[in-house]
């Protein structure tokens, strides 16, 4: 595994790394079947109820990443302490490659092909990347939950939403769906171009309350749970789209068997399937290690960008 792909799955983690796959009951998401009225704050309400219960979590999972004309597999080890810890251990044929720790603060990372190591303040990595993201987000996005984005963790925010169309499923957005369509037919031309400018240069800097940013979520109307997730910010141009693909009932509760995920950035495109061969839910003395080695180096991750 080169060093070029653990820099490439440290910056897809902080955006999206998930979950779950257990091989038990398939449940298909039924069609025709969502109800016509339903009130948004409701269908939050009834998302966060299913979302997954536990204070410890950890699973196996196998991952494949395209970048390019290239694909990449690999075995990653996840555990989480919930609002507290996100512990990641990367394989290839079973040989340990790499441990990423991320915490609220920092994020820690440990190169074992190379003897490296690299300790950062965690706002600090994701500014250098322009990733509008955080801990809160990350676990989220691992778990199958509902989170708000810009980054917020208000519940008053879903009072900002609006219905959406999809012929199949719950479907709500944080622009009305008249900005949504209006961005997506214009964002090629000049006069939008010109737009982003303006925008950028009066606000200095990113604003998260600008109306360049959104989100789009999708719920299953049978099971209340997530099944598509879209952020988009016209702004820092970055997107990712989640799919959150069968349902599967463990422990009685459910979990994505599969997830697929496509992130853009003016730095990184790539496509992430994942999959997990087992998973429990509060295990006991479940641990976080990240020990460096004493002849370990220290490295620079902040590569220069092109």
């Amino acid at each position: 595994m080169s060093k070029h792909i653990f820099y490439l799955l440290l910056i897809a983690i902080c955006v999206l790394i998930f979950l779950f796959s257990c091989k038990t009951t398939y449940i298909p998401i039924k069609v025709g079947e969502k109800s016509e009225h339903i009130k948004i704050d409701k269908l939050y309400e009834n998302t966060i109820a299913k979302e997954l219960k536990y204070n410890m979590l950890s699973m196996k999972m196998h991952a494949e990443i395209y970048q390019n004309d290239q694909k990449n597999s690999f075995t990653a080890n996840l555990r989480i302490k919930k609002d507290s810890i996100i512990w990641i251990n990367l394989q290839q044929y079973s040989i340990e490659g790499a441990r990423i720790v991320i915490t609220e603060d920092s994020l820690k990372y440990i190169n074992r092909i190379d003897d490296t190591y690299f300790f950062c303040d965690f706002k600090t990595f994701v500014q250098h990347y322009g990733l509008d993201i955080d801990f809160n987000a990350i676990q989220s996005i691992l778990t199958n939950a509902f989170f708000f984005y810009p980054c917020n963790n208000n519940k008053n925010m879903i009072d900002n939403f609006k219905n959406c169309t999809d012929p199949t499923l719950y479907c709500i957005s944080s622009l009305s769906k008249r900005k949504i369509s209006k961005y997506y037919s214009e964002s090629q031309s000049d006069t939008w171009e010109k737009k982003l400018e303006k925008e950028f240069k009066d606000s200095l800097e990113y604003n998260p309350n600008n109306d360049f940013v959104f989100q789009i979520v999708k719920v299953s109307p049978d099971i209340y749970k997530i099944i598509n997730i879209v952020l988009e910010n016209y702004i820092l141009k970055q997107s990712l789209s989640i799919f959150y693909n069968k349902q599967s009932n463990k422990f009685g509760q459910l979990f994505p068997e599969e997830i697929n995920i496509e992130l853009n950035t003016t730095q990184l495109k790539a496509k992430i399937n994942l999959s997990v061969e087992n998973i429990s839910i509060d295990k006991e003395n479940l641990k976080f290690p990240i020990k460096v080695g004493k002849k370990s180096n220290e490295i620079n991750l902040f590569y220069k960008k092109d």
